[in-house]
């Protein structure tokens, strides 16, 4: 990031909370960093209820989202944003990306990929400057490459169940697919295995 100073700090420590929770059922946890950090009054915008329990891994990665948006300036932002409701663990790991600054200019750089190809140069990137990259963050830059392949295909949303995972499309309409085990690693193959097979069907 140019400057550091420019950086906002409340969005800045939003992320790092969000960082540090990023499990299906953190919700909760997260909500109240959030609270804690900017004030309950503007969580959830005007129609703050205050009762925030039970919001689950949609509101971490819409957060998490909006965290990103602000440290890369507003500048520029998906219209349709798909819905991530995967259970699965993934961020850049601390232990692997010691720096904060480092790390939020990742995230930043990986929010603003338009394709598939940029989020492979930054794992690259990675692994030059800090080594073989562990299994979160390399789980990171799939929710990535999923959100990605999910845009080119007018997919709404992509959740799970277990081993069971639903993609939703624009018209509504959902498909079924069946991973190997509920494992992080065989949710994600799955889903990546197949948007690809989908892409690559698109473009014949």
């Amino acid at each position: 990031i140019e400057d550091q100073k420019s950086l906002n700090e409340q969005a800045l420590k939003r992320l790092l909370a969000l960082e540090k929770n990023s499990y299906l059922g953190s919700g909760e946890s997260i909500a109240y960093h959030d609270l804690e950090i900017r004030g309950g009054g503007n969580l959830l915008g005007q129609d703050q209820s205050g009762h925030i329990k039970n919001i689950g891994y949609a509101l971490y990665t819409r957060m998490l989202e909006d965290a990103i948006y602000e440290l890369s300036g507003g500048k520029k932002r998906l219209e349709k944003s798909v819905e991530i409701q995967l259970g699965v663990s993934a961020f850049l790991n601390p232990e692997l990306i010691a720096s904060d600054s480092l790390r939020l200019d990742l995230y930043r750089r990986l929010s603003l990929c338009e394709n598939t190809d940029e989020v492979g140069q930054i794992h690259e990137e990675i692994e030059d400057r800090f080594g073989k990259i562990d299994d979160l963050s390399a789980q990171f830059l799939q929710i990535i490459t999923l959100k990605i392949l999910a845009n080119q295909l007018g997919i709404l949303k992509l959740s799970n169940f277990n081993q069971n995972i639903t993609i939703t499309y624009g018209d509504e309409k959902k498909e079924s697919l069946k991973a190997p085990s509920k494992d992080d690693n065989d949710i994600l193959e799955t889903l990546l295995k197949h948007l690809r097979a989908q892409i690559s069907l698109k473009r014949r």
